[in-house]
């Protein structure tokens, strides 16, 4: 019996389909957004820093512009010190000021400042400068004593477009114009427009006794000044004699003294003296002549100790102005007659003319100080000093 060959029905395999669930698609989404959002953060923080760096740039050509002008004019001197008290540029300064470094007057770098330089839309848009710019100029005197040249710091400051650490200490340029201190952006140069100056020379030790001056009119003995010797004439009258000064000798005369007689300076001799030295007599000049340099204190004075506030007027005072206290005027004095002390001390800040010397000026006499020359028609009491000092 044959038998027979069934044969199986043949069941096809079926292999599950694997996709994508929701949930990782919305997990994929979260970091593709999480990532974009990191990439317009970057892209942010790199457009701010681009911007801080260009008005960097910006502030550094302005001042670097105003730097050079001012390295061309070498003597605009005190004139060009615009302080943080009035600087120049958004909102200060339009004004003309004294400060003029050739074609660059402030008037000019207010526009720099401004951005009126470049315009767009019909000069609607300043595109040429920096954010709430500010400029400011320092002056520093040359101090010849030290070996320090004269200096100017040119400074410029701007608002910053994010928060960060303060530019500038208090009291900078642009300090406190923006609000927060966080914006406040600064830069400075320092400029030297000229060569450091020479040590500054000094006069000579005295090697005679030295000649104070304390009052008007009072006869000097004729003195003749050989080789190696030197006079020192300081005080705050007027020197009334005459001198003679030998090769080799030195008359030393401060500032405070006037000179009312002959001085004669042979060749080789030495005169010494400060550009304020008064001279009402005659001079015979066949030596050397040294007269102090600007910022060499060959004759420091006392300061006045007085607060100008305070201080009265000055001019023209007739009859005795019996003074029962200390007492300051604000500027030069012409007693017609002369004033009663009382013991007490004036300060002028200024000149003292004095048109009579009665008596010792009143119980005991007194004091005055002055930043000027004391000039009087008589003699001064004994009791009466007069001095001189720095305002």
């Amino acid at each position: 019996m044959s038998s027979l060959n069934r044969s199986r029905p043949h069941t096809a395999k079926i292999n599950p389909v694997h996709g994508f669930t929701l949930i990782e698609v919305l997990v994929t989404l979260v970091i593709t957004a999480i990532a974009l959002l990191g990439f317009v953060e970057l892209q942010n923080r790199a457009q701010i820093a681009n911007l801080e760096a260009t008005q960097r740039a910006y502030a550094t050509m302005i001042a670097s512009n105003m730097a050079e002008q001012i390295k061309a004019n070498p003597e605009i001197g005190a004139d060009c010190n615009l302080t943080a008290s009035f600087d120049v540029g958004s909102g200060h300064g339009t004004w003309n000021h004294p400060c003029e470094s050739g074609n660059n007057s402030v008037k000019e770098w207010h526009k720099d400042l401004r951005g009126n330089r470049e315009t767009i839309n019909s000069g609607n848009q300043k595109i040429g400068s920096i954010k709430n710019g500010h400029g400011c100029i320092n002056y520093t005197a040359a101090v010849p004593a030290s070996g320090t040249p004269a200096k100017y710091t040119v400074s410029v400051a701007w608002k910053g477009f994010q928060k960060t650490a303060a530019g500038g200490p208090s009291g900078s340029c642009g300090f406190g114009e923006y609000g927060d201190s966080g914006y406040h952006r600064l830069m400075s140069l320092d400029v030297y427009p000229q060569s450091l100056p020479m040590a500054c020379s000094q006069p000579p030790q005295e090697t005679l006794p030295g000649v104070v001056i304390t009052q008007n009119y009072v006869g000097q003995p004729s003195r003749i000044l050989t080789s190696g010797q030197v006079l020192l004439v300081t005080g705050a009258g007027n020197y009334n004699g005459s001198l003679t000064v030998r090769s080799g000798g030195h008359v030393v005369v401060s500032g405070s003294v006037g000179i009312n007689g002959s001085v004669t300076i042979d060749s080789g001799g030495h005169y010494w003296k400060t550009s304020t030295t008064g001279f009402t007599g005659s001079l015979f000049m066949n030596g050397t002549e040294h007269i102090e340099p600007e910022g060499c204190n060959w004759f420091p004075l006392s300061a006045c100790g007085v607060n100008v506030n305070s201080c009265e007027n000055g001019g023209t005072i007739s009859g005795h102005d019996n003074r029962n206290s200390n007492t300051c005027f604000k500027e030069s004095v012409n007693w017609t007659t002369h004033p009663h002390l009382n013991g007490n001390t004036l300060t002028v800040l200024g000149g003292v003319m004095i048109g009579n010397c009665g008596g010792g000026f009143s119980s005991g006499g007194g004091t005055i100080r002055t930043t000027g020359y004391t000039t009087a028609t008589c003699t001064l009491p004994s009791s009466v000093t007069i001095e001189r000092c720095a305002q």
